[in-house]
């Protein structure tokens, strides 16, 4: 695992290499040199007792500061009750919660959450991982009956065994996670992808007081929001278009002094 750097016309400049590092996403932000913003496990304890972080690093895998610590984040794992079967894992985020962070240059502000609190809260940590304020917004639980947990199971194992299926949707969470995943935009501003459903989601854009300016809906242009990507400056989606993968741009025109 490594992270190379580059100019924009893409000559190399440096990288870092991580060899040990117990990063199975290796979900790392850059933060200036030598400093690394990732989400990984602390040291110690078997596979069932690890503990995932938030946490600033250097090259050589030190940790230097953490932001938040979950016992219960990372991969999801659903017993089978089948001695001759593993217990099933997934890294679905309708089931499967894990640490978000994002970092805002232009403020130092690193805002940390966990996104399986149904309470929809979400910390901005200075650098040095003291709190500077907590945002709450209210969040209408999405419970889940019998039909859905059905579908669920049917993207993160659809060839269980049905004569089990009843145990293992008992062990499904009875309400869907609250938040998958966060961004800040140019302007300072945070947004936050909100759960609405099994197949659709809402964007909430907070300013760096921590109120909710706009909530961004599904529209006719852009029906399911989940695959849109924010990329600082500008947004879209990455799609199939004949024989490539292409990304389609979209323009913000009703969003003043967020996006130009």
């Amino acid at each position: 695992m490594k992270i190379a750097q580059f100019t924009l016309d893409g000559q190399y400049i440096n990288e870092w290499q991580f060899r040990t590092f117990r990063n199975f996403y290796l979900r790392i932000q850059v933060i200036d040199e030598d400093n690394f913003l990732t989400v990984s496990y602390l040291e110690g304890g078997g596979n069932q007792d690890r503990t995932r972080v938030s946490a600033l690093i250097n090259s050589k895998e030190e940790f230097l500061t953490e932001y938040y610590e979950d016992k219960n984040a990372g991969i999801f794992r659903i017993g089978t009750e089948q001695q001759e079967a593993p217990a099933i894992a997934s890294t679905n985020p309708l089931v499967a919660s894990d640490i978000h962070h994002a970092y805002d240059r232009k403020s130092g502000i690193i805002y940390v959450c966990n996104n399986n609190n149904r309470d929809y809260t979400i910390y901005a940590k200075n650098i040095d991982g003291s709190t500077r304020m907590v945002i709450h917004k209210a969040h209408k639980h999405l419970l889940l009956d019998d039909d859905k947990k059905e579908n669920i199971l049917q993207w993160i194992a659809p060839r269980i065994p049905e004569n089990i299926k009843p145990h293992v949707k008992e062990q499904l969470p009875d309400t869907l996670n609250a938040i998958l995943g966060t961004t800040v935009l140019p302007r300072g501003h945070l947004a936050v992808k909100r759960i609405t459903g099994l197949e659709s989601i809402d964007i909430d854009v907070f300013d760096r007081d921590g109120h909710c300016v706009y909530t961004i809906l599904p529209s006719s242009q852009i029906p399911d929001l989940r695959d849109l990507i924010i990329l600082e400056d500008t947004i879209g989606v990455i799609t199939e278009f004949e024989d490539k993968n292409v990304f389609i741009e979209y323009k913000v025109k009703n969003m003043k002094e967020i996006f130009d």
